[in-house]
């Protein structure tokens, strides 16, 4: 039979298993890859759970372990969820797992203040990265729902086209090419803005260039298309008259074919 030394206590108060020289109150060297510590609860019911705990305090009581790592079984054969407990209630309650911060589920899926993760990665609140934030796929998507759904948005990046689309009617709202155009309900933008539909402008709009008008255009009641920077020259409407005035003396109204 095997008469080495299996354990040792310091006069330190160390405890040794597997090393004569414990460098601290508990010190386990083992020389297999699934040898260690163990803590097996042998209850075995879906729900029960046992783990470390955590307390820095020189209360002798069985109270203010504020922080704990613990495996909770959920299913058959064992299977459960790891969570970190933090507790920062101002009094001697203990940890419990209705203070899990941190979730790992068998399946691999992190849950950030959630125990159910749905994703790799399931952060239930406000998150903050300060710094670079990658998506790399082939086509990368970011989701944006309310909590009832009425209208969830998505903004994505497909075929080299950036797009926002309105992911409860399945449509795309604006779409941005890698030329710099702009589509507004149109996803093959051909100018810088290119707007397919009916559009309004409440206040001015400032055009140095041209633009085209390729469907019925409507002008409102006192509002006009101004031609220069004094906006002298312009197109409006008054009281359902159209009206093309030049305001500068000396200049003229010229109608001009090809």
């Amino acid at each position: 039979s095997d008469t080495g030394e299996k354990m040792r206590i310091t006069d330190t108060g160390n405890v040794g298993i597997g090393t004569t020289s414990p460098h601290n109150k508990a010190h386990i060297t083992s020389s297999g890859n699934q040898d260690g510590l163990l803590l097996d609860l042998n209850t075995g019911s879906s729900g029960d759970y046992t783990g470390v705990y955590f307390k820095v305090d020189n209360n002798t009581t069985n109270a203010y372990k504020k922080g704990g790592l613990v495996w909770e079984r959920t299913g058959s054969y064992n299977e459960g969820r790891f969570h970190f407990l933090l507790n920062n209630e101002d009094n001697a309650n203990n940890v419990d797992l209705t203070d899990s911060k941190f979730t790992i589920l068998s399946t691999g899926n992190v849950g950030v203040g959630t125990t159910s993760p749905g994703q790799p990665l399931h952060v239930n609140g406000n998150a903050r990265v300060d710094g670079d934030f990658f998506i790399i796929e082939s086509n990368p998507q970011i989701f944006l729902s309310d909590t009832n759904h009425n209208s969830d948005f998505s903004i994505s990046v497909n075929a080299g086209l950036f797009e926002i689309k309105d992911t409860t009617n399945s449509s795309s709202r604006i779409t941005l090419d890698s030329s710099g155009n702009v589509g507004i309900g149109n996803t093959s933008p051909g100018k810088l803005l290119d707007v397919n539909g009916t559009f309004r402008a409440s206040g001015e709009a400032f055009l140095t260039g041209g633009f085209d008008i390729t469907a019925a255009g409507r002008f409102r009641d006192g509002i006009a298309v101004n031609f220069n920077t004094n906006r002298t020259a312009r197109i409006f409407t008054d009281n359902n008259d159209l009206i093309i005035q030049q305001g500068e003396d000396n200049k003229d109204i010229i109608f001009k074919s090809d």
